[in-house]
């Protein structure tokens, strides 16, 4: 029984919420057909009609009996208003009670209807008359006003309730107290210049006051001359655009307001009077920038001066520069960068730029035309050039190839040799480097033993950490993720792309395969199982005792290394074939710990330093091995002039042997190859001190002084390559933490 209770009471609800909602929409009913309504206002205390009194308008929207405001319209000097408004509308007609008592009247309008308001005022009330003209004296009609009133004695006006808005002919008629000091204000600041009327109601006659309404101009002209910005003379043919900013904005805005100065430099335009304009040059592709900002409202501003310059437009254009071989990306590289555009009939020069670390440059170029980009008397690349169209200010990218070029030095120049050190970057230092190589890019590869990993430094000088960490381990990886256990040897194939290192307390000979599109570095053995030990096996399962020294037969596929046995100085040559990393031992005879290896031009013969027996008496050895029996010939058994514990080995193309000597402190070259007693002819560091006796001697004296060769010093110098398109010789400087550079001051 309870439930249809309270389902009879939700209907019940329900339909007297449908019910008001119906009876709100039809009260809220506004149609397009209006009809006239007339009001006259009677003044009760004399029987006459009052002027100048505001009648508020109103129509109910709620059932409830809710009005809202329609309108506010105040009585001509007959007391008497006349309106259309919509019907059918339940409406109230009423006095301002302000100044005037209530009077009121609601009613039901559904065709023209007449109305009479009866009200006595609060207040001594006056007439002020207002007639609204424009500068040819004709009555403005709907003007925007507002009006203030002050009592006598006090100190500010009181606003009578918002804008006022003059009749069809300009009139208004405004009932207020007297005595008061009124003020009349323009309404519309936007559209007319601002003004005050001040006057002063009396008595009950009141006043009339004249307001000449002055409209502000739309545009007024605005001068703009462009100097040049460097030597301030006119500037024809600039293109110059207004924008506007209108009061509460944020941005200015574009506004179609554009043009370009004429031969005297100077440019006309009907700027907009209202707000901020800002006057700018047009594309900074163009034109150098400039702007100002300023008010057309105040004539001293319509006068702006722009500083300016005619600009070649420029499109950005990124290139890459590689090896065509093998797509390496190629750093350092210096490119010349032309444009012809139409109407010209050769390239001039735009720019010259230098690649970056990926190989890649990026500038700007004329156009619409052609560009060429030209790499021209590289140290590392013949010359070459491309074209490519260049339309338009779009972004372009371009590559260019490169091929490398016969090296200039092939043969060392040894005239007023000069020794530097190489610099490094980004933080990174040396702990006793042992081995270098350089590919013919530009590129140099170290063997940072101590720090257990191999150095990168680019072309362009940059320093970077190829493979290998600080720890000492041998693990395989890529780049840094890679570990070494004392980096020893190094050696680089033609192309640049593998290198060979030995690990000297790893007992293993690792490859690094470096990608030339990225350069980034893949670590793996190839052989040795880290055990020490002379087994000959296939890969990991041949053993090795402190690989040291190490040279690659790129064309008879085999790396042949130096296994110098430190615990013993019972040492050997191995070799490893390459297509199957099978290594063997070449030659049966005892070698005392054999540290630097070296092939001859034709990979006929090794030439082979090794330390001596440092347990016994004997000591710095040159050997020369022939590949095919391991046959050996000794050059030199013992210590000597400018020859003390050969610790690397340089052969030229035309077979000359350098050689640097680790206890010497010295570089040298063999002057003469001789059985058992070759000489050597001192290239660079400390000379000999020939009386010192003695195993394990040292005869020279450590430094670390670049400068001319005869007073340059080294300490502990390790290894000895060449760099045949430099003209330059690479030395590792194991002692001093570098690598230093030995070339002819002849060559740039």
């Amino acid at each position: 029984m309870k439930h249809k209770y309270y389902i009879i009471i939700l209907g019940i609800a329900l339909c007297f919420a449908a019910c008001k909602k119906f009876a709100n929409e039809a009260f809220n009913n506004t149609t397009t057909q209006k009809e006239t309504l007339a009001v006259k206002v009677i003044n009760d205390d004399d029987q006459l009609p009052v002027a100048g009194v505001k009648v508020i308008i109103s129509r109910q929207t709620e059932a409830s009996g809710v009005y809202t405001q329609v309108d506010t319209i105040r009585t001509d000097k007959d007391g008497q208003i006349s309106t259309k408004l919509p019907y059918p509308n339940n409406i109230k007609v009423e006095v301002d009670t302000t100044y005037y008592h209530k009077g009121e009247q609601a009613l039901y309008f559904n065709s023209a209807a007449n109305v009479v308001l009866h009200t006595t005022p609060k207040y001594g009330m006056a007439p002020l008359n207002i007639a609204v003209k424009d500068e040819l004296n004709a009555g403005i009609s709907n003007f925007p006003m507002l009006i203030d009133t002050k009592a006598p004695g006090a100190d500010t006006y009181t606003s009578t309730g918002g804008l006022e808005h003059a009749g069809t002919n300009g009139q208004l008629i405004v009932s207020l107290p007297y005595p008061n000091a009124v003020r009349v204000i323009v309404g519309d600041t936007m559209k007319y210049f601002p003004d005050t009327l001040k006057t002063a109601l009396k008595n009950v006659r009141g006043e009339t006051v004249n307001l000449t309404a002055k409209l502000k101009p739309t545009t007024v002209p605005l001068e703009v001359t462009v100097l040049d910005k460097d030597n301030s003379t006119l500037l024809p043919g600039i293109d110059i655009v207004v924008l506007q900013k209108l009061t509460g904005e944020t941005d200015f805005k574009a506004i179609g307001l554009t043009g370009t100065t004429g031969s005297n430099g100077k440019l006309i335009l009907n700027a907009p009077y209202e707000g901020e304009v800002k006057i700018k040059t047009t594309d900074p592709a163009f034109f150098s920038p400039d702007s100002a900002i300023t008010r057309m409202a105040y004539a001293q501003n319509r006068s702006i001066t722009l500083r300016s310059k005619k600009l070649t437009p420029k499109a950005p254009v990124d290139v890459l520069v590689y090896d065509q071989s093998n797509n390496q990306i190629l750093p350092g590289v210096t490119v010349n960068v032309s444009s012809k555009i139409t109407g010209e009939t050769a390239f001039k020069l735009d720019t010259t730029a230098v690649t970056d670390e990926n190989g890649k440059l990026s500038v700007r170029v004329r156009f619409s035309g052609d560009m060429k980009f030209e790499v021209l008397n590289d140290t590392y690349f013949a010359s070459n050039a491309i074209t490519a169209t260049n339309t338009g200010s779009a972004a372009k990218q371009v590559s260019l190839p490169l091929t490398v070029k016969t090296a200039a030095y092939p043969e060392p120049v040894l005239t007023t040799l000069m020794v530097s050190s190489l610099t490094l970057n980004n933080g990174i230092t040396l702990n006793a480097p042992t081995d270098v190589a350089n590919d013919k890019r530009g590129n140099i590869y170290i063997c940072d033993q101590n720090n257990n990993r191999i150095i990168r430094v680019s072309r362009n000088g940059n320093t970077t950490v190829l493979a290998g960490s600080a720890t000492a381990s041998s693990v395989d990886g890529t780049g840094t993720a890679a570990t070494f256990n004392k980096p020893k040897g190094m050696v680089i194939n033609q192309a640049g792309t593998e290198l060979y290192v030995t690990e000297y307390s790893g007992n293993k000979v690792r490859k690094i395969t470096i990608n030339p599109t990225n350069m980034t570095a893949v670590v793996t053995t190839i052989a040795g199982s880290g055990a020490a030990g002379t087994a000959d096996a296939v890969g990991t399962a041949a053993t090795f005792t402190n690989p040291s020294g190490i040279d690659l037969d790129e064309a008879g596929g085999a790396l042949y290394l130096s296994d110098l046995s430190a615990s013993t100085s019972v040492g050997r040559i191995r070799k490893i074939a390459l297509s199957t990393n099978t290594v063997s031992t070449l030659g049966t005879a005892t070698i005392y710990a054999p540290n630097a290896i070296a092939l001859n031009p034709s990979k006929t013969s090794l030439y082979l330093g090794s330390f001596g027996n440092t347990f016994g008496s004997t000591e710095s050895y040159l050997f020369r091995v022939t590949v095919s029996s391991g046959a050996r010939t000794v050059l030199k058994q013992t210590k000597t002039t400018n020859f003390n514990d050969p610790s690397g080995i340089f052969i030229s193309p035309a077979g000359v042997i350098f050689v640097c000597s680790e206890k010497a402190h010295s570089i040298a070259r063999v002057t003469s190859e001789v059985t058992t007693n070759s000489i050597f002819g001192l290239l660079a560091g400390s000379g000999t001190d020939d009386s010192i006796t003695g195993v394990n001697a040292v005869t020279g004296t450590a430094g670390n002084v670049d400068g001319p060769a005869a007073i340059a010093r080294f300490n502990l110098p390790w290894a000895i390559k060449y760099n045949a398109h430099a003209g330059s010789f690479l030395i590792a400087d194991q002692g001093n933490n570098k690598i230093r550079i030995m070339k002819s001051s002849t060559i740039n």
